[in-house]
This record gives C-alpha cells, structure tokens and sequence, in this order.
C-alpha cells in the first residue's frame, strides 16, 4: 500500500503543494518560479553562514 502524501505550505507563497516522493523530508518550497528563486537564496545564504564558507568569497585574490 502506498503512502498518502500530505499537502504542504510553502516557506515563500505560503500555498499548498505536494512534495516530491523523493525528496519529503528535504522540500521546503513549491514548484512556482518565484519560489524557486526564493529556494535558491535561501539555500545560499544557509550555506554561506557555515563557518568553513564564511570567508569563500574573500580575499581569494590577495596575491595578485
């Protein structure tokens, strides 16, 4: 028997989708453009917060 997918809010529109399978517990936004943007953004500024990114952007030319 399969499971029954729960419909979820989105973190940006606030809307209900229904998450991939494949990713249920990982999908946060809906497939809409405009929430995918906010996806994207979201998951960069998550990662540029990690102590070892923090500085990836910086002074990566010095010795130029």
């Amino acid at each position: 028997m399969k499971k029954k997918i729960r419909g979820r809010k989105c973190k940006h529109c606030q809307g209900l989708y229904k998450p991939d399978p494949r990713n249920l517990k990982r999908q946060k936004f809906c497939d809409k453009p405009e929430c995918k943007i906010a996806s994207k953004k979201h998951s960069q500024k998550k990662w540029l917060i990690q102590p070892k990114n923090i500085d990836h952007f910086y002074d990566h030319f010095s010795f130029i």
